[in-house]
């Protein structure tokens, strides 16, 4: 039920169902009906479909020629012939997923609610459970433990420690007290609770080393292609806890982190540390890439978007002609550019322009995420499940 209190204003489609669903419990219970013992999410297996490309679709990975697409009650479907024909892939949880990230044809990875990290080595036919939010929310509570001791001790000993990294000397004020103190209690609330945050981005550097994004601050790390996974949140100027919605990184080691309020933080040695960058933008943002030439690119509400060439110190907006949320981004070899959102809004531009376009045909849909299944056509992922677009 915690859960359903906080819904992630990124998934605002699930955001009335989820309340309803959530506001059942208390009359339930004060009329003493007997609670019967259902299956956790986390244990259910995600249900057969009938109809593989109907249904909440949230994100859309390629594994080499193969489509992979996640989404509602831990459905994951794939297709060997570019969107013609699609198969439900076996997987251990029904709870929504919300990203999927392929670092080879065989390697990939999920993340959803409830904490959960899925990984596939075959393409993504078959996927077994790395993580769930029971152990985030023991490793994110035994980090708060921690920083908490090495601050009162700091204090007591009248000296300084050193940052959350380990590289600087910080001293350890009644402000940095404060906000250990509350992370501290957040977490400790939250582990009684239980699997309760989701995850809402992942991204890998290479077969070992990862990172997966999620709400309130959630920011963790494997370097052992997720065997283990460590919380690092706490490397984030990030004490108000914001959302961190989505994740993007490039192979020159540099990464990209968006969330709620403005929230922009970048990495240049592959997430050792990060900076936390003033954008031009105070509304949340829910996608971002690097670009080829290491670019910056962000977007998000009201169809807000920027592009900063010199790794965030000046943004330059992007003019989309559109109100609309939007979600994610797609960029083809030859340069085209596309952003897709709420509202059916499908936008397309080229890195060399300041300005996107819409492209009609999506009707009032809401697309999260895409790919170009040929140099004419797009495939859109979102609330109606899969969607083919012709380009003109």
């Amino acid at each position: 039920m915690h859960e359903h209190i906080k819904a992630v204003s990124r998934w605002a489609v699930l955001e009335l169902f989820l309340i309803a669903a959530g506001l059942l419990f208390p009359l339930c219970a004060s009329a003493d009906v007997p609670m019967v013992n259902v299956p956790s999410r986390l244990e259910m297996p995600s249900p057969a479909l009938p109809d593989l490309e109907r249904g909440l679709l949230l994100d859309i990975g390629e594994a080499g020629a193969r489509l992979v697409a996640v989404g509602e009650y831990g459905v994951i479907v794939y297709s060997e012939d570019r969107g013609s024909r699609w198969q439900q892939a076996e997987v251990p949880v029904s709870v929504l997923l919300t990203g999927v990230f392929f670092i080879d044809e065989q390697y990939g990875w999920a993340v959803g609610h409830r904490g959960v990290i899925l990984h596939t080595q075959d393409g993504g036919r078959h996927w077994q459970k790395q993580l769930d939010g029971w152990q985030v929310d023991a490793m994110v509570l035994a980090s708060a433990k921690d920083w908490m001791q090495q601050l009162q001790s700091a204090a007591e000993a009248g000296e300084s420690t050193l940052d959350s990294v380990g590289e600087e000397p910080i001293e350890p004020d009644g402000d940095l007290l404060l906000d250990a103190e509350s992370f501290l209690m957040d977490a400790t609330q939250d582990a009684q609770i239980g699997a309760d945050k989701p995850l809402l981005d992942i991204w890998f550097a290479d077969r070992l080393h990862g990172f997966a994004v999620g709400a309130y601050g959630l920011l963790l790390e494997t370097r052992d292609g997720g065997q283990n996974w460590s919380f690092i949140g706490h490397r984030l100027d990030n004490s108000s806890r914001f959302h961190l919605n989505a994740i993007a990184g490039s192979r020159e080691g540099s990464l990209l982190i968006v969330g709620e309020a403005g929230t922009i933080f970048s990495s240049e040695d592959l997430g050792q540390s990060w900076q936390l960058i003033s954008g031009d933008y105070e509304g949340s943002y829910f996608g971002a890439r690097i670009l080829p030439d290491q670019s910056y690119l962000v977007f998000g509400l009201r169809g807000h978007a920027f592009i900063s060439r010199d790794q965030g110190e000046i943004w330059e907006s992007l003019r989309t002609d559109t109100d609309a949320t939007l979600m994610g981004s797609l960029l083809a070899p030859d340069g085209r550019l596309w952003l897709v959102g709420y509202g059916g809004a499908v936008l397309q531009g080229s890195l060399a322009e300041r300005a996107l376009h819409a492209l009609p045909g999506a009707g009032f849909n809401a697309s999260h995420a895409a790919v170009l299944l040929d140099p004419h056509t797009l495939l859109l992922a979102g609330n109606v499940g899969l969607q083919k677009l012709a380009l003109r």
